[in-house]
């Protein structure tokens, strides 16, 4: 016993030894320190204990243990309890503090629940929120986890989101009670691990009509405190808005539409059907209804966690008014079973054919009965397939031989016969290349020294057509037997108009309406005033004629053909 008390004192006396002391206004305090470089020491702490080579102990006990240190353990007092987490000795246990009435276990998973996504078959999920009204929803959880402190309550907390503060999660207060804009709705108390619980919402509370997302949480109180599960976005409201169709292209042929869905953030997938576009040449009603998509296409709409509203661009390419003059449009789409559409807006198809190689020409392939050739459906330039022999719309640009897509063969077509076409100018190119959008004067060629390899094949110099289309051999085209004259032509799957031409000497349109003259890629030996032409198919009331007695300045019409 002498020897034990000789012990104590002694490291009382070397704790002492270590010991600083201050002093203040209010008395001494003195500051102990143990462990490595004891003569430096925390002012704030008043014990430190310092080492980077060794840790902490607590005392280590079973809960039996734990249990019987007394009957009113100090608040804060702290033990290790081995076999706390429902292991046995030797586990590795959890961290226990006495928080007056109840040991409280300190460990990284607590006792939670939490909500789904939905993904019903992921053993972890618990079933999908279910929309009950625009004002209702039911909304299961699942408790994935329990400790030694049961859920003494279970249950959803959430709150609507207003604008875009997704950042705000719904919590409650220390006690469990909600605080307005934070609601809760309990549910069964749920005390097995994997037990799905389910919550109906009878009313949710809103600001905005029901029109905003909500957050929903699921949460678990226990005497350690109140643990919350994976927050979700869910509305039970999609309130879609359709964005106003924007033009693209301003007032061009073939113009792009474009609009954006905008649906509120966790909106079911299943809530979408379809969505698309009317159109017509009337204001009211528009009755041709073209459908986009459906439902499958909003595979990122579903009840996940969103930050924000999601939003589906829509777009229609290249819109091919049928009719000319005027098209009326409009987007649309279903939700929730009630249609949701955007403002009308109109634009007036013009007859312009450019072909400077700022636009291309919108079309679709059509194959020859004849040869099985597949062709362009429309003259390259062109607004439209051809609705009549004498259609302006449909005429499009008129081509010196071999040059390309520079602006020389642009004409705003007024009518069937008349129209405004580029400039003009007498000065002779010296390259295939000319550098002007100027349709060149000539008798014979617009270039000189002439080039006989300009267009030819795919890869062709000065090749105006679309990819994998080039312009076709006068072979290739008196091969198309049904083309015999001006009639035939237009009744055909080629639908030919009859443009007529541009004259070489003087730039004027001539033969508007009557006869649709066609360029080729093949030159031959016949001359206009000394040089080489090229043949052309000159489709009359009465023939179509593979002819070659003009120059290569004149301008004839382009119909592509695939390589």
């Amino acid at each position: 016993m002498y020897n034990k008390q000789l012990k104590k004192i002694a490291l009382l006396l070397i704790i002492g030894s270590f010991a600083v002391t201050s002093s203040a206004q209010e008395g001494l305090v003195t500051l102990l320190k143990i462990g490595e470089n004891p003569y430096t020491i925390n002012d704030k702490a008043a014990l430190e204990v310092e080492s980077t080579t060794k840790g902490f102990l607590l005392p280590r006990m079973t809960k039996q243990q734990r249990d019987a240190i007394a009957t009113t353990p100090p608040v804060g007092l702290q033990v290790w309890c081995l076999d706390c987490d429902g292991t046995t000795v030797p586990a590795s246990g959890q961290l226990c503090v006495y928080m007056g009435t109840y040991w409280a276990p300190i460990k990284l998973v607590v006792p939670s629940c939490s909500l789904t996504t939905g993904n019903i078959s992921s053993a972890s999920n618990s079933p999908a929120p279910v929309r009950v009204s625009a004002t209702s929803a039911t909304i299961s959880g699942k408790l994935e986890e329990v400790s030694s402190n049961l859920p003494t309550e279970t249950g959803i907390v959430w709150k609507e989101i207003i604008g875009t503060d997704f950042a705000s999660l719904p919590f409650l207060d220390a006690l469990g009670a909600a605080t307005v804009p934070v609601y809760k709705t309990q549910g069964s108390t749920v005390t097995t691990v994997a037990t799905v619980f389910s919550v109906n919402i009878p009313t949710l509370t809103s600001t905005t009509s029901n029109k905003s997302p909500y957050y929903f949480r699921t949460y678990a109180k226990t005497a350690a405190g109140i643990e919350y599960g994976n927050p979700i976005v869910f509305s039970c409201d999609a309130y879609p808005v359709m964005s106003d169709p924007v033009v693209t292209r301003g007032t061009t042929a073939n113009p792009t539409f474009a609009g954006t869905l905008t649906v509120n953030a966790g909106t079911p997938q299943s809530s979408i059907t379809e969505y698309g576009y009317y159109s017509g040449g009337t204001s009211s009603p528009i009755t041709n209804k073209v459908v986009l998509g459906f439902g499958t296409s909003f595979a990122a709409l579903n009840a996940d966690a969103f930050t924000a509203n999601p939003k589906l661009n829509i777009a229609v390419n290249n819109y091919v008014n049928s009719g000319g003059g005027t098209v009326f449009f409009r987007f649309y789409a279903v939700v929730s079973g009630t249609p949701v559409y955007s403002s009308t807006v109109s634009i007036a198809l013009e007859a312009n054919a450019i072909c400077d190689g700022t636009a291309s020409t919108f079309f679709l392939p059509v194959t020859s009965p004849t040869t099985a050739k597949i062709w362009m459906d429309r003259n390259l330039g062109a607004s439209r397939v051809a609705t009549a022999i004498n259609d302006n719309y449909a005429y499009g640009c008129l081509y010196q031989w071999g040059r390309g897509n520079d602006g020389h063969a642009s004409i705003a077509w007024t009518s069937s016969t008349a129209g405004t076409a580029s400039a003009t100018t007498t000065t002779v190119a010296t390259t295939d290349t000319p550098g002007n959008a100027s349709f060149i004067l000539s008798s014979d060629d617009w270039v000189s020294p002439l080039n006989n390899n300009l267009w030819q094949g795919i890869s062709g110099v000065n090749n105006p057509c679309p990819s994998e289309y080039r312009i076709p051999t006068s072979a290739e085209f008196t091969a198309e037997t049904a083309i015999t004259n001006s009639t035939t032509a237009y009744s055909s799957v080629f639908k030919l108009p009859a443009p007529g031409g541009r004259m070489s000497s003087s730039g004027s349109l001539y033969n508007t309406s009557s006869n649709g003259i066609y360029r080729t890629s093949t030159s031959t030996a016949s001359t206009s005033g000394g040089g080489i032409t090229a043949y052309f198919l000159n489709i009359a009331s009465g023939s179509a004629v593979l002819q070659a007695n003009g120059g290569r300045a004149y301008g004839f019409s382009v119909r592509c053909i695939k390589n």
